[in-house]
């Protein structure tokens, strides 16, 4: 295998993890980011697992201390802050600007490219390698092309042209502030637990992450039901311009920031509500789905949300992205396949894991799903959601065979 080339489209996790996890595998490694600059994940939170932090090791990121803060339990209150449920349940979290920035280390500088803007693409065959032009005019060929560049892949969209992502019925606010400068009460709780919150219509997860600064914030995640009327509105700019797969946060409307904090402290408990007022930027996120029928072609790849999509709800894209990084270091590697080969083998191992990761995102998204959006099982999963105990115990938590490895599963002690 000495020498064999492989391109990844996409710097972000999943490109990472494949570009580490093949490189310390003997392949010689291209990495090409089309963002000019650095990757930023604008304060998301990281929920690590037993497989994430294996796979981080596979790929050369140490995680024996100072990977993040360690929660022990995890609770859910009501809007006058009585406890509704509690449970103890031991994780790590993290922000995703440290861990793209560990993973980021471990890879050797030269082997990532910046501002490198794929628009042709060849899959290659047996025979034949694959190869890829970026807007430059550069030419990269591969033995092994990996597509790592996300929900709206460029060489997905070429591999599989009619499949596309679904967008769910609801939004996601984001944002994060730092632990100090929220209350003292409002710094115990939401600085010591994992806390899941709903309310109809809505709920939100909040959870304490070490920053890339070494500094604990706190991160929350939104999530609001919308109409359409409602979701226009929201992504539309100040010039008019509706932006359906993202808002960049400068472009959101002032009006809209505004209603966010104001409706935050009529839905929630204060503390809640304080967090969402002393975050700096609030995000607003596009809630998508998309699933792949296929994860291969000649000798591409797809890995990570170039794949798969799930929703937030499992706290698993992490995750997911180092397993199929995983996945596919072990089937092209043992040499006893040619590449389509050994990708094809791959795809019918992912696949039904992808799968899996988004129906279970979906069940755990039935509780905000208007009454008249439900099948008859999405009505028996918000059913069981509504008990505020059953959505801790399964909210971002490890699903059987993301990490493709041999692993214990859950946190509950």
């Amino acid at each position: 295998m000495a020498g064999r080339k492989t391109v990844i489209v996409g710097g972000s996790m999943a490109g990472l993890f494949a570009a580490n996890m093949l490189h310390r595998a003997g392949w010689q490694v291209s990495v090409l980011e089309r963002s000019a600059s650095p990757l930023s994940g604008r304060g998301a939170g990281i929920v690590t697992h037993t497989g994430m932090l294996r796979l981080l090791e596979k790929a050369g990121v140490a995680t024996s201390d100072g990977l993040g803060v360690a929660l022990k339990q995890r609770l859910s209150f009501d809007r006058q802050g009585h406890i509704r449920a509690d449970i103890k349940f031991s994780q790590i979290l993290m922000s995703w600007s440290r861990l793209h920035a560990l993973l980021r280390c471990a890879l050797p500088a030269k082997c990532y490219a910046l501002d490198r803007w794929v628009q042709q693409v060849s899959f290659g065959n047996s025979s034949s390698a694959a190869e890829v032009v970026c807007s430059d005019g550069q030419r990269y060929q591969a033995d092994l092309l990996i597509a790592a560049d996300g929900v709206r892949s460029t060489l997905r969209a070429a591999l599989l042209p009619g499949e596309h992502a679904q967008v769910a019925p609801y939004v996601a606010w984001r944002g994060l502030a730092l632990q100090s400068a929220l209350s003292r009460p409002a710094q115990r709780r939401l600085g010591e637990s994992f806390v899941v919150v709903s309310e109809p219509g809505e709920e939100m997860i909040s959870y304490p992450v070490l920053g890339d600064d070494g500094q604990v914030y706190v991160n929350f995640v939104w999530y609001r039901r919308v109409t359409p009327a409602q979701r226009q509105a929201l992504f539309t700019d100040a010039t008019g311009v509706f932006h359906p797969d993202g808002i960049s946060p400068r472009l959101i409307r002032s009006e809209h920031l505004a209603q966010a904090r104001r409706d935050a402290k009529a839905c929630f408990h204060a503390e809640l509500a304080e967090l969402v007022e002393r975050s700096d930027e609030l995000l607003l996120q596009v809630i998508v789905d998309q699933r792949a029928s296929v994860m291969h072609r000649g000798r591409m790849a797809l890995i990570g949300d170039a794949a798969f999509v799930a929703r937030p709800h499992v706290g698993q894209g992490v995750t997911k992205a180092g397993g199929d990084a995983w996945a596919l270091c072990q089937c092209v590697g043992d040499g006893s396949l040619d590449i389509p080969a050994a990708l094809s083998r791959y795809s019918s191992l992912r696949v039904p894991v992808g799968r899996l990761a988004v129906q279970r995102a979906r069940e755990l998204g039935a509780v905000l799903l208007p009454a008249s959006a439900r099948s008859a099982a999405m009505r028996r999963w918000a059913q069981y959601y509504a008990d505020p105990r059953a959505l801790l115990a399964d909210t971002a938590v490890e699903l059987p065979g993301l990490a493709h490895l041999d692993v214990g599963f859950g946190g509950l002690a």
